[in-house]
């Protein structure tokens, strides 16, 4: 047999590397391939009617922010997912497993449905299977303006008498300006009607004037759709309470502290976002170090509660972070913090006082 010439020996080695790497190429592309075809899950497909809806997403029977956080706020992430899915597929929100709902819970599902209506290609999302859903919950979101947002009237057969009648529900309002109009129809209209004079009215307008102006300026950025919040507010005749709600979809009061106060904070606490909002509170918010800057959280949003008798609460959940002021009948004040598993969007903040 002839001995191969250097030439041809080299020749064969470059096709030799050739065919080794088109096998490798080919390799990485089958194993990617099976891996994704074997770890697919079955398509979810629930038949309601004469429609079918895939992707349905499970309500937890706590439907509450104040007893079964990650749950709830996991139901919000898997709306947000699915927004961002492909037109054909049509989604399921199955409400009627849901027994409790609480306001602060309701008022930022009302917001991610919002948001859903507003980028979504494809129409707005549709009630499905009503007549299964729990009456006290058909109710609550009746009067919160649910069906306004899904698009539609329902039959007035479902909505009895057996509603808890001691709790009403404000429908929500939005906007995205400090809007002093919502908040005259919220305290003037909605609540002093039925509950008699919200406790100190001057102050109440500044503290909710002073949270949608930080929502304006600070807590959405330039790349994202125009800066919103939502409005709402709850009353309980017999308990002689309020609870007055606003919420935002934004970066979170822990991202948008100004550089030099998130420095000291990271060097104290870390990634704690509770205690990043505590400080926020605490601490001057402003980058300007001017001392009539950056009060706005501590002396007006906060600040609502000072000299309300009866007891007050004021609440904040932003991202992972939860921070609780409260104002006991005696002026006694208490603070406390919490930090989740699971991040909400945006930033909540809640006032509950008495009326007595």
């Amino acid at each position: 047999m002839k001995k191969p010439s250097t030439k041809s020996r080299r020749r064969n080695r470059i096709h030799a590397a050739k065919l080794n790497a088109r096998r490798l190429v080919s390799k990485r592309k089958k194993k990617i391939l099976l891996r994704s075809l074997h770890g697919r899950r079955p398509r979810e497909v629930r038949v309601i009617g004469d429609e079918r809806y895939d992707r349905p997403i499970a309500c937890p029977a706590d439907f509450s922010l104040e007893t079964n956080f990650d749950e709830v706020v996991g139901v919000l992430h898997g709306i947000r997912s699915a927004s961002r899915r492909q037109r054909n597929e049509r989604t399921y929100i199955d409400f009627a497993n849901i027994r409790r709902l609480s306001p602060t819970a309701a008022l930022v599902l009302a917001a991610e449905l919002d948001r859903w209506n507003h980028i979504r290609v494809g129409g707005r999302l549709r009630p499905v299977d009503l007549p299964s859903w729990d009456p006290n919950v058909r109710c609550q979101l009746r009067d919160m303006g649910f069906f306004e947002l899904l698009a539609t009237t329902p039959q007035s057969d479902l909505f009895g008498d057996d509603v808890d009648p001691d709790t009403r529900y404000v429908m929500f309002r939005t906007g995205n300006l400090a809007d002093g109009e919502a908040i005259h129809q919220l305290r003037e209209v909605d609540l002093e009607p039925v509950v008699g004079a919200v406790p100190r009215r001057r102050q109440l307008y500044g503290a909710v004037t002073e949270a949608m102006t930080n929502v304006v300026q600070h807590a959405y950025t330039g790349t994202v759709r125009q800066p919103n919040w939502w409005l709402s507010a709850s009353y309980n005749a017999a308990a002689k309470r309020v609870t007055i709600m606003i919420y935002d979809q934004g970066q979170g009061i822990p991202k948008t502290l100004p550089a030099r106060l998130d420095e000291r904070l990271l060097a104290t606490f870390g990634r704690d976002h509770a205690r990043m909002i505590q400080a926020a509170h605490e601490l001057s918010r402003s980058a300007s170090a001017k001392p009539y800057r950056g009060q706005g959280l501590r002396r007006d949003v906060r600040g609502y509660l000072n000299g309300i008798r009866g007891g007050a609460r004021y609440r904040v959940i932003s991202l992972k972070g939860e921070y609780i002021y409260e104002v006991g009948p005696d002026g006694k004040t208490t603070q406390r913090l919490t930090t989740h598993q699971k991040s909400l969007y945006g930033t909540l903040i809640v006032w509950d006082v008495s009326t007595q």
